[in-house]
């Protein structure tokens, strides 16, 4: 037997089944009875009954015994319930896992960063994050300002934290997210250095001079 998205065809027929038909047929199967499978599909009895006629129409098969207790299935009726089945727990799975996702309760989370952006935020930053959500887990690169700049535009992370100056064209965003400077330090020899301030593109100059 063989399940389709789209159209079934046996021989010279084509049966034009859809998912929710499949899903209808699972939940009366499930519950052997209308009225609460509607219930839980939000829809009407009527709606669910007429379902299962056009299916069992199309299939050519009658899929369901009908009695005042409720509805049973037939031997080919079982037989076709372990196809959908299996076929809807994962459907289901994939909607709970995107949901999860969605919602942040599980997944994975692609990150480049720079060396000082990793030590100043990025680490503490992730610690705080996991105790919310201890179900995602982070993928960190380790990359430069401008490398991480690229991925980003090329789809390959989800965000970058970088400690460089930089320059981004849209659609890309930026935030600060911490401001930081960096302190030199020096042994005896570059002690008349102490509380200067000069620009770091003079520090070649200045520690030539020493």
């Amino acid at each position: 037997m063989l399940l389709h998205s789209g159209s079934l065809r046996k021989g010279n027929k084509t049966m034009n089944t859809n998912f929710e038909h499949y899903r209808i047929f699972y939940y009366v199967a499930k519950y052997g009875n209308l009225t609460k499978a509607a219930t839980v599909l939000h829809t009407s009895q009527p709606s669910v009954t007429r379902t299962i006629h056009n299916l069992e129409k199309n299939l050519n098969c009658r899929l369901f015994e009908r009695s005042k207790v409720g509805m049973k299935l037939t031997p080919e009726g079982e037989v076709f319930y372990e196809y959908i089945a299996a076929g809807c727990a994962q459907f289901f799975k994939a909607e709970s896992n995107l949901s999860d996702m969605l919602s942040l309760e599980n997944g994975t989370i692609y990150v480049s960063a720079t060396e000082t952006a990793l030590h100043c935020y990025l680490f503490q930053a992730m610690e705080s994050f996991n105790e919310q959500y201890p179900n995602v887990h982070f993928k960190i690169l380790n990359n430069s300002t401008r490398k991480s700049i690229n991925i980003v535009k090329e789809g390959n992370v989800d965000f970058a934290v970088v400690s460089a100056p930089f320059q981004i064209e849209k659609p890309l965003q930026q935030k600060v997210l911490r401001k930081y400077h960096d302190i030199l330090i020096g042994g005896k020899r570059f002690e008349k250095l102490k509380g200067q301030k000069f620009l770091s593109s003079n520090l070649p100059n200045i520690l030539g001079s020493v």
